[in-house]
């Protein structure tokens, strides 16, 4: 994989110094031959996958594909035995191409019309400094939360990526959207995390257990934020997500228990908070 080695892909494919691929392949017992039959198919993967993104309207920035990328559990290398590479690669290749709507990390935030699978009793709302869940009228439970980095936290620096707070409006939170960090990785993704690569970037400490990815509902302006999710993590710390640190996982179980999505009203009582 030597020669290689210097090159990132738009979707994030690089080789690895322990012979492991970003894509999570091990190269170590390929032929040269082998090694060529793998990053033609690969490249040509990649070219189904960025054409399909293109066609959903996103032509940079694109989503880091890692594991995902072949579609499959990486239990027996991917498929990719190296005594019948040929034949592998080929039964990839009918792998479907993924859609944005799969890519967790870094996706395109997209309106969909796909109908919420919601109890009209129920929303959230948030402040700013505080999600609520609603349920008949009434606050039945409440969670200290925060949006954006520390001296970005005011209405102003909405639309600053990476920085500034969740712009307001309307938006949708998903049953289908709830990633949960131990079910989803496997101890090469964790390893990538924990040196603030990967799905995960940071781990636990950045995330915590669980992040429920944010859809803008129709009408609501996102700024072109993209990414954004309500999450965890050790301490407070957003660039625009809703984070509630140690009290994720007990809004995580209520969420789940009540079994549908959810409407997210957003809203700042204040210029700055």
């Amino acid at each position: 994989m030597d020669m290689f080695n210097k090159y990132k892909s738009p979707l994030g494919y690089q080789t690895g110094e322990n012979q492991i691929d970003s894509y999570g392949v091990d190269h170590s017992g390929f032929t040269l031959r082998d090694e060529i039959a793998y990053q033609m198919a690969r490249q040509q993967r990649e070219n189904q996958i960025i054409k399909n993104y293109n066609n959903q309207g996103i032509t940079q920035d694109y989503p880091q594909s890692g594991n995902n990328f072949w579609g499959s559990s990486p239990d027996n290398n991917f498929g990719f035995g190296t005594s019948q590479i040929s034949s592998n690669i080929e039964n990839m290749q009918n792998t479907p191409v993924l859609n944005v709507q799969n890519q967790a990390q870094n996706f395109k935030q997209q309106v969909t019309d796909v109908p919420l699978t919601q109890n009209n009793n129920a929303y959230l709302d948030f402040n700013g400094q505080e999600l609520r869940w609603h349920q008949n009228n009434e606050v039945t439970n409440s969670w200290k939360a925060m949006s954006g980095k520390p001296d970005y936290q005011c209405k102003e620096y909405d639309s600053v990526k990476d920085k500034g707070p969740l712009p307001e409006g309307k938006w949708l939170v998903r049953q289908s959207q709830h990633q949960n960090y131990d079910q989803t990785q496997t101890v090469w993704d964790k390893l990538k995390n924990n040196l603030g690569k990967g799905r995960w970037p940071g781990g636990k400490d950045s995330w915590g257990n669980n992040r429920i990815w944010l859809e803008p509902a129709q009408g609501t302006d996102n700024k072109n934020r993209t990414g954004i999710s309500i999450h965890g993590g050790k301490e407070y710390g957003s660039g625009g997500c809703i984070d509630l640190t140690d009290k994720m996982d007990e809004f995580t179980n209520k969420f789940k228990k009540y079994g549908h999505d959810m409407i997210l009203n957003v809203k700042y009582d204040k210029d700055c908070w």
